[in-house]
């Protein structure tokens, strides 16, 4: 069986909590460490949106700074009431359902292929997609 995502195969996470290091039982693999095949096609599936997800907010983000009659990307963050970190944060999480949306529309030996690139550290080209959907 594969390993868990979230735990890395240990059974538990460990966090901060009000200062002190809490650890607890995994919930997504129940403290086995790992998960089955179907659960972990499927997290392997939103990884890859979610890596889509911050390539196109990046894109998004050099496009606004390099166009010359543009405003640039730390203004339209500003503009949002956002720094731009955070402002990309948010662009990427706000589309990684519609990149996995996409994704789940594709045929399996595609997204084998994602899956694929994703475990080799290949570069993952989003789908096609409009920024603002």
């Amino acid at each position: 069986m594969p390993t868990c995502i979230r735990c890395q195969g240990e059974g538990f996470e460990c966090y901060e909590d009000d200062g002190r290091d809490q650890c607890d039982t995994c919930y997504h693999c129940g403290g086995s460490g790992q998960v089955d095949e179907e659960t972990h096609r499927s997290d392997m599936l939103e990884s890859v949106a979610e890596s889509m997800a911050w390539i196109a907010a990046n894109e998004y983000a050099k496009a606004c700074d390099s166009d010359p009659d543009g405003d640039g990307f730390c203004l339209h963050a500003a503009e949002n009431g956002y720094s731009p970190s955070d402002y990309i944060k948010i662009l990427a999480y706000d589309r990684i359902s519609m990149f996995l949306d996409k994704l789940m529309k594709e045929s399996v030996e595609e997204q084998n292929e994602f899956i694929r690139k994703l475990e080799a550290n290949e570069r993952i080209e989003p789908l096609p997609y409009h920024f603002f959907e």
